[in-house]
């Protein structure tokens, strides 16, 4: 039935798209640079290797973006366009140009006559209106100083400037690793992730020292939803290598890798005002946003206008329809993610070509929003214990909990007992539950996990977390018997020696301060001051800010902002950290009537950080996916507060949504939140 459910669901996706396309207001203006000019991929000859012809387009686009005042899609772009068009080439040209938003198109052919390459290239500007012809031929074994010479002639004859000639850097002396590479751009441009990644590992086979493929085999495999994304050494990079970088790109390098929040946002800011045309710049801006954007204080719209920029710039970018698919899904706005999801069936590579079809699950994830079909058969319409390990750890990133729960039940339930999937699956149901308003199930859940895991430790400490900090924190429904559970297991680990110890001793005293015994508090904070080192130093700074604000230091929340620096996943000592800062930070300033702050910080967990896709222990997105609910609850009281049922409608219903069915010590807030409802319009 979920099959039947998800086809006729996307029955009509069409109909959405061509009403969209219709009723759209004039895309926003793009800023551009002095001159925009495109360059679609050469035609080849019979018998020459693969990929030369865009080889050389490529190299040649590359010298002419390099010019002052030149700017202009990637060829990548160009190329998906090109292709995407069925009109006669003498026509598709003057349709590039137009639909790229530039003044100048290029486009050429290239032939062997003896050992010499000719290039025959067509040249169209807008304002004249009419395309020229020229010919540049080179030696065949030197295609870079060839390509050089092509893209010294369009600025020479087209642009009709007085261009002086810049050297642009060899990308590599390889001829074995310049072929493999090309190839890999080649399949990019028709969104072949995995056979682009094997090329552009092959260009590293031959070349290690090739930064260009190694930031391309980055990219390709973060959209492939690959954890170890760049090759080590990458970075920093020297400076030799960067010059094989577009500005551009190396402004996207540095913000991959930037330390802090600050740095990173700064970066993409920076390259999205260098490189208006480069879809990647906006697209990597989006991904931040919506994956970390809520860390900062951005809404998932946010995400979503760059997103969209992303689109408009390149309509055939995968990934841009599919992070838009998400965050339309997870906001419940069914046209737009109709829209985003069938076009992004339009412009997907072949199911073969990835190692995960997200496609396939986005459309399952619509169904289940917009169709509500049964849990139990939606578990069993997933089909294979991959699919529904996925949806079962992803599922409350899309707001259902319950299909989540649902999900966790079925893995748990088809794995063989005690094992790593049995285990994942009780997780699932554990996260699923807290965001339920049920945490003594959830508990009872996360105790199971420890004991399917081979190596319990962690597991054991984080379910000794879940009963004592969400409570600390002000998580309804927690009884005080489980709270003391807590805190006697977390002594436990306490008393010992490592890493787990300091975590233990941190989480005790954050609970201590936050229900104001200061003397126990002390006593915890001091096993973790002076024991931590630059990984588990946060956890120390976040007891400063308790200590602070226990003293009544205005300060306290400026304490705070080096903890909410460490905003990746990757980087977080403990998670429950990431939750325990934006929580107790939207209660500061809410007392310090700040409700823009407190609200900015609630809003946290609309995040999407996560190292690589969830299948052990509970990330700091679990915590924040399962704390949400709670947030909600505060950020729809804060609104009714001021007086804003437009803001705090949406988010009462939605948490009271979450919590139809809770424990009993529940009862008194879900009896507050349905009074907030009841304010609301029908």
């Amino acid at each position: 039935m979920l099959r039947g459910v998800v086809a006729a669901a996307l029955a009509g996706l069409g109909g959405w798209v061509l009403w969209w396309l219709l009723h759209q207001p004039p895309p926003d203006p793009l800023p551009v640079r002095q001159v925009g000019l495109v360059v679609a991929p050469f035609d080849q000859g019979a018998g020459l290797p693969a990929a030369l012809g865009y080889q050389i387009a490529d190299r040649a686009a590359f010298y002419l973006h390099q010019l002052p005042g030149i700017g202009g899609p990637p060829m990548d772009v160009a190329a998906r366009a090109w292709r995407s068009s069925d009109l006669p080439e003498s026509e598709r040209l003057v349709w590039l140009t137009s639909t790229t938003r530039v003044q100048y198109g290029i486009w050429g052919s290239v032939q062997l006559r003896g050992t010499n390459l000719v290039v025959q290239w067509r040249g169209y500007d807008t304002l004249k209106g009419h395309p020229s012809s020229f010919s540049v031929s080179g030696d065949s074994a030197n295609l870079a100083d060839l390509a050089d010479l092509v893209g010294l002639d369009i600025a020479k004859q087209l642009l009709q400037d007085s261009v002086r000639r810049v050297a642009t850097p060899r990308f590599t002396q390889s001829a074995m690793a310049a072929a493999e590479f090309w190839q890999g751009e080649e399949a990019i441009s028709r969104g072949a992730w995995k056979t682009a990644e094997e090329h552009y590992a092959r260009a590293l086979d031959a070349d290690s020292a090739f930064v260009r493929a190694k930031w391309r085999l980055g990219m390709v495999r973060r959209w492939s939803l690959i954890h170890r994304t760049f090759p080590p050494g990458f970075y920093p990079l020297d400076s030799i290598g960067r010059q094989s970088l577009m500005p551009a790109e190396a402004m996207l390098v540095d913000a991959q890798f930037a330390r802090t929040a600050t740095q990173r946002f700064d970066s993409y800011r920076q390259a999205i005002a260098f490189a208006p045309w480069d879809p990647y710049a906006a697209l990597l801006y989006g991904d931040e946003l919506f994956h970390r954007g809520p860390l900062v204080g951005q809404p998932l719209d946010s995400a979503v206008a760059m997103l969209s920029r992303a689109s408009r710039v390149d309509p055939f970018l995968a990934p841009a329809w599919e992070h838009l698919a998400w965050a339309q899904i997870r906001l419940g706005r069914r046209d737009s993610a109709a829209v985003a999801l069938a076009k992004l069936l339009q412009v997907s590579g072949p199911r073969a070509e990835s190692r995960i079809y997200v496609p396939d699950l986005l459309r399952v994830a619509f169904a289940l929003r917009f169709q509500s079909p049964d849990a139990a058969e939606a578990a069993s319409a997933l089909g294979s214990p991959e699919n529904l390990a996925l949806a079962a750890r992803g599922a409350v990133g899309f707001d259902m909990p319950r299909y989540q729960l649902a999900f966790g039940q079925r893995l748990a339930a088809i794995a063989r007992p005690r094992s790593p999937q049995q285990a994942n699956g009780l997780v699932a149901q554990g996260v699923a539950l807290v965001a339920l308003g049920r945490p003594a199930a959830a508990f009872a859940r996360f105790d199971s996990a420890a004991a399917s895991f081979r190596s319990p430790d962690e597991a054991l400490l984080q379910a000794a977390e879940w009963r004592v900090i969400p409570a600390a924190l002000g998580m309804h429904g927690v009884s005080e018997r489980d709270r003391v559970d807590g805190r006697t297991r977390l002594a436990a680990f306490a008393a010992d020696t490592g890493p787990r110890a300091l975590r233990a001793a941190w989480a005790l005293a954050v609970d201590a301060f936050l229900r104001g015994d200061t003397v126990v508090a002390h006593r915890w904070r001091a096993q973790v001051t002076g024991r931590t080192d630059s990984t588990t130093e946060p956890l120390d700074q976040l007891l400063a800010a308790f200590d602070a604000h226990g003293r009544n230091d205005p300060g306290a929340l400026d304490l705070m902002k080096p903890v909410l620096e460490v905003d990746s996943a990757g980087r977080q000592p403990d998670p429950f950290l990431r939750a325990t800062v934006h929580l107790v930070r939207g209660q500061w300033a809410d007392e310090v009537k700040d409700p823009a702050l407190a609200d900015a910080s609630w809003l946290w967990y609309e995040n999407t950080d996560a190292v690589e896709w969830p299948h052990a222990e509970a990330q700091p997105m679990d915590v924040d996916w399962a704390l949400g609910a709670y947030a909600g609850f505060s950020r729809a009281s804060l609104a009714f507060r001021r007086d804003e049922p437009a803001r705090g409608c949406p988010l009462a219903r939605r948490t009271l949504d979450f919590w139809q069915d809770t424990e009993p010590g529940m009862a008194g807030t879900v009896k507050v939140l349905r009074s907030l409802v009841r304010r609301c319009p029908p």
